[in-house]
């Protein structure tokens, strides 16, 4: 099953269009950085989670590479959205490690 990698922007819009459930329904996975989830999400929407949404740990190899991003490409997009593409860009999420 394919796993897609999110940022909050995304998330945010699905929520106010009120078809983020769809998203879910999809044969598709869906997840974010944690620290991401953490600081833009959780709050306000902690039945994400529960609905399907997965939060992947962000190990330092992840953050060092989004700032990287910045230095390289300048501030935008924040850092947040750096951390999502470095996340989806640099791994190699099997379907059995996040099943």
């Amino acid at each position: 099953m394919l796993l897609l990698i999110s940022d909050a922007n995304i998330i945010i819009d699905l929520e106010a269009g009120e078809i983020v459930e769809v998203l879910f329904k999809l044969p598709s996975r869906f997840a974010m950085p944690d620290l991401l989830y953490e600081e833009e999400i959780e709050a306000a929407s902690p039945y994400l989670v529960e609905m399907g949404l997965q939060t992947l740990v962000v190990s330092g190899e992840y953050i060092e590479y989004a700032i990287r991003l910045g230095e390289q490409y300048g501030e935008e997009p924040g850092f947040n959205d750096r951390l999502a593409l470095a996340l989806a860009g640099k791994s190699r999420i099997r379907d059995s490690e996040y099943s």
